[in-house]
């Protein structure tokens, strides 16, 4: 440890009392005309996001935000210098979720307005989760600004600009693939920066030079300097071993009845038969219990659930293909029409034909 203090410096985003302005929230797409909620609790030692992703936009998501610094510093002038650092620590785990967008957000003086969030500038960068907590290092050279968030703000091409020297929030959200209609968790238990400390630095150098003169302290400060990275490695080895031992697969019974349910209806929603009772029968429950685990997973009843699924999947059909409506409505199980009309309308307040002009 003394070795890593000598050459590093670190900044505490969380847990931490360095930025007494900040603020951490949560978001939906409610404002992009979703439905995706999300909310947050603070345990003793971590913050859990509790978010539910539902469809009903091209790409729904939810997530939340750590705004580090207060409107009134921004206006003055001062942000944060994320440039002075070499990555991005955050030790965190997922419920279902395989994957994480994690998102460093700076002030472009150009653009910027804080009226509107979204003209700042968003790096992004995905990282792996899992159920097990995990430490990730993510450098900050790795970050990058997606091509929406250009076409956002109407660049023509994208420019190279990442003014990382003006960073004023952290913000992680939902990752592609998220399960959809069921509630899922991102506990977080640190976050953190770390970079070279160059005043350190030097002061190490200095010190060095005056210890070549005084040759038993030098020794034995060089000596001590390699037992510390001994320690180090072996205790990194022993923390790769534990992290790498076979974690055995076993699930509950009722994760895997839910996954069972949600995955046959997930793959048979277009067989315009579908049923409740085809469904009891394939997964082996009566009508009250899968009833049950799709009032408690999805919050909603199976016909419910199935159309949600249908139209989820007529929405991306509409923009991606030039099928004719009564083709889709035939292909994702609406043997009917105008009932498929109906029910689309009904949902987004506009007809299949208006949904697709409008994403044109």
């Amino acid at each position: 440890m003394t070795w890593f203090f000598f050459h590093s410096k670190q900044v505490d985003i969380y847990p931490s009392d360095s930025f007494p302005n900040s603020v951490i929230y949560s978001y939906g797409d409610q404002d992009d005309g979703g439905t995706s909620t999300a909310s947050l609790s603070k345990g003793d030692s971590s913050i859990t996001l509790s978010l539910l992703v539902r469809s009903g936009i091209a790409y729904p998501y939810a997530g939340m935000g750590i705004d580090l610094i207060s409107d009134t510093e921004k206006l003055s002038g001062h942000f944060i210098d994320f440039s002075s650092y070499d990555s991005l620590s955050i030790t965190l785990r997922t419920k279902y979720m395989k994957q994480v967008q994690v998102k460093l957000i700076t002030h472009d003086p150009n653009l910027t307005r804080l009226e509107d969030p979204m003209s700042a500038r968003y790096l992004l960068q995905v990282i792996p989760s899992d159920r097990s907590y995990q430490n990730i290092h993510v450098p900050i050279s790795s970050f990058s600004i997606p091509e929406w968030w250009f076409e956002r703000n109407g660049f023509k091409a994208p420019d190279q600009l990442k003014y990382l020297e003006r960073g004023i929030k952290i913000d992680i959200s939902s990752g592609s693939g998220t399960m959809l209609g069921i509630t899922d968790e991102i506990e977080i238990k640190k976050i953190q920066l770390f970079g070279e400390n160059h005043f350190i630095n030097k002061l190490v150098f200095t010190l060095a030079i005056i210890f070549t003169v005084l040759f038993l302290g030098y020794f034995w400060i060089h000596r001590s300097r390699i037992m510390a990275e001994q320690s180090i490695e072996v205790k990194l080895r022993k923390e790769q071993a534990l992290e790498n031992y076979s974690k055995l697969p076993i699930e509950s019974h009722q994760k895997q009845e839910t996954e069972r349910v949600i995955d046959y209806i997930n793959s048979n929603y277009h067989n315009a038969s579908l049923s409740l009772e085809d469904v009891c029968r394939e997964v082996g429950l009566n009508r009250n219990k899968l009833s049950d685990i799709l009032k408690k997973n999805v919050g909603m009843t199976f016909s419910s659930f199935v159309n949600e699924i249908r139209l989820k999947e007529a929405c991306r059909l509409l923009i991606e293909t030039d099928l004719q409506v009564v083709e889709i409505s035939i292909n994702i199980g609406f043997g009917n029409v105008s009932h498929f009309n109906k029910v689309f309308k009904q949902a987004y307040q506009k007809t299949p034909l208006e949904y697709r002009r409008e994403h044109a």
